[in-house]
């Protein structure tokens, strides 16, 4: 059987806004399903290969930029430059534009203090998740 019949338990209700459910929030399975299912054709073999373009465009930008750092001799953040290809990557997949933080090696609109300040907030309200409002 494909699902968990279990209950989502409720550690997961800050990682969304109360008035707007996500899939990783939600908690009844049936309304969880409903969601799921208007995403599921975004990962379908079919969907996934049409990224590839996009995607790889964003490597050949990692790997040049890397080489720039590594022939400068320049420090850099790596895992905060490896989130800067992932938000590129998905600018291209969902917008078809990247955001440009590899290219500038900054958080270009705020995008990644925005996720880290979210985690942050929603790992601590999750042990008193009905303070979340």
């Amino acid at each position: 059987r494909i699902g968990c019949t279990l209950p989502k338990a409720d550690y997961y209700i800050p990682f969304g806004l109360p008035s707007f459910p996500n899939l990783f929030d939600v908690q009844g399975s049936a309304h969880h399903s409903s969601i799921k299912k208007q995403f599921a054709p975004l990962y379908t073999m079919i969907a996934l290969l049409s990224y590839e373009q996009g995607v790889d465009g964003q490597t050949a930008i990692l790997k040049e930029e890397l080489q720039r750092f590594s022939d400068q001799k320049q420090v850099i953040d790596l895992p905060q430059f490896l989130q800067y290809y992932v938000f590129d990557a998905i600018g291209v997949i969902n917008v078809g534009k990247s955001m440009g933080m590899m290219e500038s090696n900054s958080d270009t609109n705020g995008a990644c203090g925005a996720l880290d300040a979210m985690w942050h907030y929603a790992s601590m309200m999750a042990y008193i998740p009905h303070m979340h409002a």
